[in-house]
């Protein structure tokens, strides 16, 4: 039987051979692409050349050059100022967003170009405030989208405007106030969250015109979105359709343990609170990039999941059967209490 190496003799020997192959690939000398990084100047001018997703595949390389490139947590964020848009949002846009059958019968005009791709400064930019990628106007999440216009026929005649709901599929058509015959000025295109918004194009239902600002600031903790008031028209109306749908997705129904368990793990105190949210104030007033918008979709769809077998009858965390007056509307974007008209008074009880 042969005789073993002690270990005091076997640990200097693989250093030295370790020691001897980084020799003879670098030839002794550092790293030429490190000491550049190293240099916060060169890598910001760098990284201003880069999109997110090549700096991190460059981070990726290996553990040194991503300890090099990312020193600390604010490297990131001062990096990510530097950069341009990615265009990610544009890009979901033209994933969802399906034109209608008339865009090329009458040779319609589509402005939907991120900021990078225009090479201009027209599109304002910041950061995701989740993610914190720089991010244009375009590529951030709006309620609607103005951004498809056919030319006018005539002189004295205006463009015929259309556009998206968030990103709903259905191409819908816009107003603006000089449609409506408010005012004399045109608007430019593209005009997002303003004017007043219309069916669907390829819609045959009739529904009444919106005007944006009153679905924008509509206070959703009074019950479910709803403006106009018709006998005869469907509701949701098809206008509000793709508002409706998120606006209701963020509401749970439960019991009163579950949710004083909620607001505990939210770390929220006081007495409960009514919800006062608004698609102006969760969206519009956020700069949220679209995939951030899209996780937040995700993620509220697995809080609670709903199911259409215990809607309304069984606590959608605990799963006990619900008493109205021992239960509440719960809003999954402020954690507030919702009012329930089905309540007597309007009001939910806790």
């Amino acid at each position: 039987m042969k005789r073993k190496r002690s270990q005091e003799t076997l640990v200097p020997l693989l250093q030295k051979r370790t020691a001897n192959r980084r020799t003879k690939k670098t030839g002794g000398k550092p790293c030429r692409l490190l000491k550049i990084l190293g240099q916060y100047g060169l890598l910001a001018s760098i990284a201003g050349n880069l999109l997110p997703r090549d700096l991190f595949a460059l981070a990726a390389t290996s553990k040194s050059t991503y300890e090099t490139i990312f020193p600390c947590k604010e490297s990131r964020t001062n990096l990510f100022a530097k950069m341009a848009c990615a265009g990610r949002g544009v890009a979901l846009r033209r994933l969802h967003h399906q034109k209608s059958i008339y865009f090329t019968q009458y040779k319609c005009e589509e402005y939907a170009q991120c900021q990078a791709e225009s090479h201009t400064e027209t599109s304002k930019s910041k950061p995701c405030e989740v993610c914190l990628q720089t991010t244009c106007d375009e590529c951030r999440i709006h309620c609607v989208y103005g951004s498809i216009q056919q030319p006018a026929e005539a002189t004295d005649e205006l463009p015929e405007l259309s556009g998206f709901a968030l990103l709903a599929p259905e191409e819908m058509r816009l107003l603006t106030p000089a449609h409506m015959g408010l005012t004399t000025v045109a608007s430019t295109m593209p005009c997002h969250d303003q004017g007043f918004l219309d069916i669907p194009i390829e819609s045959t239902e009739d529904a009444k015109v919106e005007y944006i600002d009153d679905i924008l600031d509509f206070d959703l903790g009074r019950g479910a979105l709803r403006l106009s008031n018709s006998s005869t028209a469907s509701h949701p109306s098809p206008v509000i359709q793709a508002f409706w749908d998120v606006t209701e997705n963020r509401k749970r129904r439960i019991c009163a343990e579950c949710y004083e368990e909620t607001r505990s793990r939210q770390n929220i105190t006081g007495p409960p609170h009514s919800c006062c949210c608004t698609l102006r104030t969760v969206f519009v007033d956020r700069w949220l990039c679209l995939p951030c918008y899209q996780a937040e979709q995700r993620n509220l769809q697995a809080t609670f999941p709903t199911s259409r077998k215990w809607c309304g009858i069984r606590c959608q965390p605990c799963g006990t059967s619900l008493q109205k007056s021992a239960s509440c509307l719960m809003c999954l974007w402020c954690w507030g209490i919702v009012a329930d008209p089905t309540l007597e008074d309007g009001t939910p009880l806790v």
